[in-house]
């Protein structure tokens, strides 16, 4: 029997940081969306649109507070079986994302590669990355998502871009970096590098941008 509603919000709180540096994002949020419904999400820019959107399509956690997509309980669920739910029901329109400036570049960052077929960090990628632990410890309320890319080109591989964006999530965690500030997300082989074949060794990559 179909879901009544779309959608189900309750109660939904999200922050980040903690004591003095906490930062309130999502402050009790209820909503509810019914079939063929159409709604716009308007705000100003940091009011946490889109880290609300993000938690609405399973891709972000809050930090209190229940999300339904179509009766499915998502804090429940893990993200494996999130990831079907999006297959099947979710559809992203990205706004211009090829024109937001990378951390790599605001940092002026060195490429963080991998070794072929490998989501293990290098020495000089993990020296990179160091870069981006300090920026998000003098940046508390900043939110980052950590895109995965990979040289090979069949799609039977995107599991390892995931993976490199997950190994990477992973060495800041242990660097003291709070783990809901940070999101992953692979991207395979579909978004090479402007001039470059798939398979060029400089695909192997992370790419790193503040989600506002």
């Amino acid at each position: 029997m179909p879901a009544e509603n779309v959608l189900e919000v309750h109660h939904l709180k999200k922050s980040v940081g903690q004591g003095a540096h906490e930062l309130s994002i999502l402050t009790g949020v209820n909503l509810i969306v019914k079939p063929a419904q159409t709604l716009a999400l308007i705000g100003e820019s940091g009011s946490g649109k889109s880290t609300l959107l993000a938690i609405l399509a399973g891709l972000d956690d809050g930090s209190s507070g229940e999300v339904k997509l179509l009766g499915h309980p998502l804090t429940n669920m893990d993200e494996e079986a999130r990831a079907r739910l999006r297959a099947q029901h979710i559809g992203f329109v990205f706004q211009s994302f090829m024109l937001i400036p990378t951390l790599n570049e605001q940092l002026e960052l060195n490429p963080i590669q991998f070794s072929r077929l490998s989501p293990t960090l290098t020495e000089s990628g993990k020296e990179e990355l160091d870069t981006v632990s300090q920026f998000l410890q003098d940046n508390p309320e900043a939110i980052i998502v950590i895109e995965g890319h990979t040289s090979h080109p069949q799609d039977s591989w995107d599991w390892l871009a995931q993976a490199r964006a997950d190994s990477a999530k992973d060495y800041l965690v242990a660097q003291g970096i709070e783990e809901s500030r940070i999101e992953t997300v692979g991207f395979g082989n579909d978004q090479p590098l402007e001039g470059l074949e798939v398979r060029d060794a400089r695909n192997r990559r992370i790419e790193i941008t503040v989600n506002e």
